[in-house]
């Protein structure tokens, strides 16, 4: 199968032995891309694809337990980020799924040949694209649809691609939630509730603490009383960093609290948020530490800036051909940890 050396976040893979895997950010190494399991044929799995079943695996230590178990060959220790990372070989992928090509495949049809969740997919992607004015090439269906796995229950995951077309995208996004005749609606506590339920097995946190944060986020929510999510990706020419540069070398887990200095890159994914006024009670210069970031969707519009928060997660250092600094990385363990201590909490 023809294979481009460009893979965003979103995307599908499938290899030949049907496993469909979700990639991972947007940098890969040479012949392999980052990419974990998301959907694997079991003969008795919920989810149909023509004749063969499929279940879904939700959580990222169930999929190391699966290629532990099941296929070890492609878990790798990646030299650049030095960690086991699930990294596929181009040449094992036989069939590549792209969150735009779903869009346009989708609108296509003719309205009376999609199902449900197909439709809903659809409109919300049409209706996001009509209030926010981008085009219809930075916006695409991902997820179970896009995999042609979902059922009647299924959520809908959009991307948005480019920092222009994101925060438009978004500031169209806030103007729907705010209004009440919109079909797009943030989550009640009872919908919050149940989507802890969902993560708390990937990420531990406490469920006051959950409910505080995640109640002001509208990359998530209600279209048509169907669950959404929106990912923003960066477009590949805005991204500087390139496989080997910078490195990354892990340097111990670490709990600290800092100030939000800038969250202008709080709506991406990977998302980050720049720090300043670093305490932590391990013995380690502060001043360096000057970032939290993670690559996992559910920690964006985690922290607004201005806010004090609480931070647990790796610490690693970060070295490229201009500089060296330290960062923490969440995501990684269900410990991982990232919540506002500050009064902007109640805003």
């Amino acid at each position: 199968m023809p294979h481009t050396d460009l893979h965003l976040e979103g995307e599908y893979i499938e290899t030949a032995e049907s496993i469909i895997f979700a990639v991972k950010g947007t940098i890969h190494p040479p012949h392999r891309i980052v990419a974990f399991p998301k959907y694997i044929p079991t003969p008795t799995g919920s989810r149909s694809k023509g004749k063969k079943k499929y279940m879904r695996i939700d959580s990222l230590k169930d999929s190391y337990r699966f290629l532990k178990e099941k296929h070890p060959e492609y878990l790798h220790h990646d030299p650049n980020f030095n960690e086991l990372l699930s990294e596929v070989p181009h040449t094992k992928v036989i069939k590549y799924y792209r969150p735009q090509q779903t869009l346009r495949r989708l609108t296509g049809r003719k309205a009376i040949h999609l199902d449900e969740v197909e439709r809903d997919a659809v409109d919300l992607a049409i209706l996001l694209r009509e209030h926010s004015n981008i085009p219809q090439q930075n916006i695409g269906i991902s997820g179970s649809v896009m995999a042609g796995l979902h059922n009647s229950n299924s959520d809908i995951d959009l991307i948005i691609y480019g920092s222009d077309a994101c925060h438009a995208a978004y500031k169209g996004l806030k103007k729907l939630t705010m209004d009440k005749a919109s079909p797009i609606k943030p989550y009640n506590i009872e919908g919050l509730k149940r989507l802890y339920r969902q993560r708390r097995k990937d990420t531990k946190i406490p469920l006051k603490d959950f409910l505080k944060v995640e109640r002001r986020k509208i990359l998530q929510g209600k279209f048509r009383n169907r669950d959404y999510f929106i990912r923003m990706l960066k477009a590949p020419q805005e991204v500087s960093e390139t496989y080997g540069d910078p490195r990354y070398t892990p340097m111990g887990f670490i709990e600290l609290t800092a100030e939000v200095n800038d969250d202008t890159e709080a709506i991406f994914t990977p998302c980050i948020y720049r720090i300043k006024k670093v305490s932590t009670k391990k013995n380690f210069d502060v001043k360096k530490i000057e970032e939290v970031a993670s690559f996992r969707g559910r920690f964006s519009e985690q922290a607004k800036r201005g806010e004090r928060i609480f931070v647990r997660g790796k610490l690693e250092m970060v070295t490229s051909l201009r500089r060296k600094y330290y960062r923490v990385l969440i995501g990684n363990r269900p410990e991982d940890y990232l919540h506002p201590i500050s009064s902007k909490l109640a805003q």
